[in-house]
């Protein structure tokens, strides 16, 4: 493992406004040098809790700036993206479990939303947007479904690979 001062991070300047929000130079923080494939981070401004999962460590990670980091869950299934849902829980794509499911932010009470589509298993979640109204689309297979409802719907069909879902502060999902 490097020294933190030899750490060598890229950012993505390529996302539209990704310099208009950062600037040209921005200090960065290393808050978990051991995690190998940092994944699925959400901001959760109830609790100021950064929330992530380290793929190949197959663990959820909890930070709060200022402290240390707090694993939540491990083994994860090999756990991916991640959402918060109206109530503040994690909503998370276990891409190594082939699962959507929930859990409390203090790694509790974890209930399996939804394993298969259509009569066939998920293929490797990966990420995950909540709308105001509790539907769910995921990045695996391009499903969205609504876990209140028990009902299943597909995204557009125009995706072919879908990755890289973004939810605005509206909670509605883009793309």
């Amino acid at each position: 493992m490097h020294a933190p001062s030899e750490v060598k991070v890229e950012m993505d300047m390529a996302a539209p406004d990704a310099q208009r929000v950062l600037g040209k130079k921005f200090d960065v923080e290393i808050t978990h040098p051991g995690v190998i494939f940092g994944e699925g981070p959400v901001w959760d401004t109830r609790t100021r809790h950064l929330y992530y999962t380290d793929i190949c460590g197959n663990t959820i990670w909890k930070w709060k700036p200022g402290g240390k980091p707090e694993a939540i869950m491990n083994p994860s299934n090999m756990a991916n993206g991640m959402q918060t849902d109206a109530q503040g829980r994690l909503v998370v794509c276990g891409w190594g479990g082939r699962t959507i499911f929930r859990l409390n932010t203090d790694g509790s009470n974890v209930t399996t939303l939804m394993t298969e589509w259509e009569g066939k298993k998920l293929n490797s979640p990966n990420d995950i947007a909540i709308r105001s109204d509790g539907s769910i689309t995921t990045s695996s297979r391009s499903t969205a479904f609504r876990p209140t409802a028990k009902s299943v719907r597909s995204s557009p069909p125009t995706l072919s690979i879908p990755t890289g879902f973004a939810s605005r502060p509206t909670r509605k999902s883009s793309t």
